[in-house]
């Protein structure tokens, strides 16, 4: 469905943001959420064309601190 892209980007661009605020690059990034350099890069660009994994989206939660409803 539409819906689940639009969380995606909209997660993705939530997620960009944190990254920012943290002055972090894609390599720190991906480094400390210990994801893969290919996923860092889809969610820096706005996200993939798809909702974000649970699993990616915790992991991303965990690197900032966060919980997966914050």
């Amino acid at each position: 469905s539409t819906d689940g892209a639009a969380a995606g980007s909209d997660l993705a661009h939530k997620i960009a943001k944190l990254v920012e605020e943290k002055g972090w690059n894609q390599e720190d990034f991906a480094r400390i959420s210990q994801l893969n350099r290919h996923t860092v890069r889809l969610i820096m660009n706005g996200g993939p064309k798809r909702r974000l994994r649970n699993a990616t989206v915790s992991q991303c939660s965990e690197a900032f601190g966060l919980t997966v409803n914050e």
